[in-house]
């Protein structure tokens, strides 16, 4: 993570991102073996296991708030709060991936994920890659600053049926709404997702622009469904660098990014 051509190269965050890469890059080849296919009602209890392990590892990373949303729909979600000195950022992902429908169009087994040639190779890589590189990003901003709670007021959804649509996402929203208001979103999913106009439009808050920078160039081919799924590990350190700068000091920023003079996120 010193290439001049990233953003913060050199910076603290940048080396606090690194010094952690390889432990977070270790945690997310675990969480790939989970299948938790939402659309497969055969894989609900894949499902739940996935949200726990995220629960666990946001806990274990000193969020002191993660708890598992279960509307009865066997599509838990993972809701995260670690209070902080500024505007709340409501940060979406989700942890849910799609079906397989031809696993012989793979070179290697989906849920068995390899790192291969700078890329983790697995079905769900780009979306719980972007969750990690949230987790890694915030453990980097508290070591870079030297705090001990983020910048902001972080509340984090990972939803478990993001691959499948927004219905579902409504009526988590409608349940929990109180619990997820915020001054500023940020979509950590892989694109095009129809998370983001379903929580714009309920909040009516803007989409911070810079982020995330995984958003399809990570990955794959048009049709994941056929073809091995790919995750650039330089991407995933990049963004969480951006992210790590864009929640610390402003004048240090190596996003280029002020958060916390957000005009809307005031």
């Amino acid at each position: 993570m010193t290439d001049a051509h990233h953003p913060g190269a050199g910076s603290a965050e940048a080396q606090e991102v690194s010094a952690r890469a390889e432990s977070y890059l270790a945690d997310l080849r675990d969480w790939l073996t989970i299948p938790s296919i939402s659309a497969d009602p055969a894989h609900g209890d894949d499902l739940l296991r996935s949200a726990r392990w995220l629960a666990t590892a946001l806990r274990r990373d000193g969020w002191p708030e993660a708890r598992i949303w279960d509307d009865g729909s066997a599509r838990p979600a993972v809701h995260a709060v670690w209070p902080g000195d500024g505007p709340t950022v409501l940060i979406y992902g989700h942890h849910d991936v799609a079906p397989i429908h031809d696993v012989q169009g793979w070179r290697h087994p989906p849920f068995e994920p390899v790192l291969r040639d700078g890329a983790v190779i697995a079905r769900g890589a780009v979306a719980k890659g972007l969750l990690t590189s949230v987790r890694l990003a915030l453990a980097a901003h508290l070591a870079a600053t030297g705090r001990h709670r983020p910048a902001a007021t972080l509340v984090l959804l990972a939803e478990g049926a993001g691959a499948v649509g927004s219905e579902h996402l409504e009526r988590l929203v409608g349940a929990h709404r109180g619990e997820l208001d915020c001054g500023l979103l940020l979509v950590f999913a892989p694109a095009p997702s129809a998370a983001e106009p379903t929580l714009l439009g309920e909040f009516g808050v803007p989409a911070h622009p810079g982020l995330p920078v995984l958003d399809g160039v990570a990955s794959a081919p048009a049709d994941r469904t056929q073809q091995d799924e790919r995750l650039s590990t330089s991407l995933l350190l990049h963004n969480a660098v951006r992210l790590a700068g864009l929640l610390g000091d402003p004048r240090r920023n190596p996003a280029g990014i002020d958060l916390l003079d957000h005009g809307s996120a005031a």
